[in-house]
């Protein structure tokens, strides 16, 4: 009976001690967690955001190369334009020998 008495008494002390124990644990562990989800929350959070914004890029570059195209068809049609015109009055002025008039 003794045995059962101090045995009870241990018990109990070991429980007195190990519940906060337990609790600071468990507590540690959910502040844990917790932050874990924060962090990678927010890293979720700035992925997408990265995301949305290589998709602007995109965007932006695609309408970018069609105004270059663009651009660059009116340069070549302009440049076309000044050779030939270069051409008609510069040619008149060489006569078939080669000789300036």
């Amino acid at each position: 009976m003794a045995t059962q008495n101090l045995n009870g008494v241990i018990r109990e002390r070991v429980e007195q001690v190990m519940t906060p124990i337990t609790a600071s644990i468990t507590d540690c562990i959910d502040t844990i967690r917790r932050y874990q989800i924060r962090r990678y929350q927010k890293l979720v959070e700035n992925t997408l955001q990265c995301l949305e914004l290589l998709q602007l890029a995109h965007k932006n570059l695609s309408e970018l190369k069609i105004i270059l195209d663009e651009l660059t068809k009116s340069c070549n049609s302009q440049v076309s334009a000044l050779e030939e015109s270069t051409a008609i009055y510069i040619l008149p002025s060489f006569p078939k020998g080669g000789q300036k008039t």
